[in-house]
């Protein structure tokens, strides 16, 4: 608070509103633990945590909502997380398509298909206590539609549990892509509703704007994409296929999330190694003996992922030569130039060995130390490598696949010793 009213650089209008987003996110923790000044409702007259809203009106108004999916599983899920919510911001719904206008197709993979769309009821920001209603706001989004609409494997289940799981409290910055809901289009196949991230992915930002970017950019971008990677394992659980595709910025100038939440899985799920899934260049070699999934998986690929944001070009080759390269050890060429502390760190993250790979917590901790000393123009060591051994030309095709003639070298001479 203090921050935000002694802040001279903000302007009036922009003080006032860091200061109502500060006692939003205050008093949404103080609902949620029924902390804080206890007071009572003039409507219902029951004890409520803050001076915004009563969860109690807000939970009677959505219990009066008529309405259903056509599906008792859908319709048994947002009852029971509506149930739960304990803020406005926190409300997930079902969502009719009549609603959804400009609907357009995005892209397709193995999962599915996304397109984006504009909600014009919108979602809820927030409560109004005089009208004893929600505050809504048109909202972009996106619609992601699974290959096996059926249910038989829950996938779509899958997904919005654990993006409620991440999201539920919504009283810091979001670390993952806010889930909004459920709807069904016209063909009769179901959807999440998702915010959309109008700064499209990593990988696409990184072939748009990787020329321009200082150190001091690359160092807080890998900075924030740790801390939400932080966030994830601070609940006890592992995301499973993390890479840029999946990174997404909310919007030019906003922060970066993480998407694509059905392979999370927690830590303590006693599952058996299924076949291994992913990108290759981010899938850990211990994955490919056999072993299951861990938060020093997750860290592995972060540490590929640091080593692109460094580069600007996509790690490593075809899928034909990724396991051997994983196998082998083979690690991408550190950049010219990188600061010594970015490069120990990436290394940390892609040891071998999963028992050698510093924690997501340390790797923010040491970026965030690194970004300090950068924005305050302390001197930074750089490693030191061979000019040769760098990325030199970015490559401008999208695909992950994609690699430095350099490293192909490097690689193929490897392979035939």
């Amino acid at each position: 608070m203090r921050f935000a009213k002694e802040n001279t650089t903000l302007t009036p209008i922009e003080t006032q509103y860091l200061i109502n987003e500060i006692v939003k996110a205050r008093e949404a923790v103080d609902a949620r633990n029924k902390r804080g000044e206890e007071s009572f409702c003039p409507i219902c007259k029951l004890p409520k945590h803050s001076s915004r809203y009563c969860e109690h009106c807000m939970r009677v108004k959505l219990k009066k909502e008529v309405w259903t999916s056509g599906n008792p599983k859908i319709d048994a899920f947002l009852r029971k997380h509506q149930d739960e919510s304990p803020v406005p911001y926190c409300i997930i719904e079902w969502i009719e398509f009549r609603d959804l206008k400009n609907v357009e197709f995005l892209a397709e993979g193995g999962y599915g298909k996304v397109y984006s769309a504009t909600w014009t009821r919108g979602w809820i920001i927030d409560w109004d206590m005089k009208e004893n209603n929600f505050i809504r706001e048109p909202r972009n989004v996106a619609l992601k539609i699974f290959n096996n609409n059926n249910f038989s494997k829950n996938e779509i289940f899958q997904e919005a549990n654990w993006n409620q799981i991440f999201t539920r409290d919504r009283t810091v910055r979001n670390f993952v892509v806010l889930g909004l809901g459920f709807t069904k289009n016209e063909e009769g196949e179901y959807m999440i509703v998702f915010d959309f991230c109008e700064g499209g992915d990593l990988r696409a930002y990184l072939q748009k704007h990787y020329k321009n970017m200082s150190w001091k950019d690359k160092i807080g971008l890998a900075w924030n994409i740790s801390v939400d990677l932080y966030r994830i394992s601070e609940t006890g659980s592992i995301h499973g296929d993390l890479h840029p595709g999946n990174i997404l910025l909310l919007r030019n100038g906003g922060s970066w999330v993480i998407s694509d939440l059905g392979t999370c899985e927690s830590v303590d799920a006693q599952k058996e190694q299924m076949e291994v899934k992913g990108v290759p260049p981010y899938i850990a070699p211990e994955l490919l003996e056999g072993y299951r999934k861990t938060k020093e998986s997750d860290i592995y690929a972060f540490g590929i992922i640091m080593w692109e944001i460094s580069a600007g070009c996509a790690p490593l080759g075809d899928r034909s030569i990724d396991r051997v390269r994983i196998s082998l050890g083979l690690r991408p060429p550190i950049v010219p130039g990188t600061p010594k502390i970015y490069a120990d760190l990436m290394q940390n993250c892609w040891a071998a060995n999963p028992r050698d790979r510093i924690s997501a917590k340390d790797a923010a901790k040491t970026l965030q130390v690194l970004m300090r000393n950068m924005m305050e123009n302390n001197f930074v060591d750089e490693y030191p490598v061979e000019e040769n051994q760098s990325c030199k030309s970015q490559e401008s095709d999208s695909s992950t696949h994609r690699t430095s003639k350099v490293f192909r070298r490097q690689l193929n001479a490897v392979l035939d010793t």
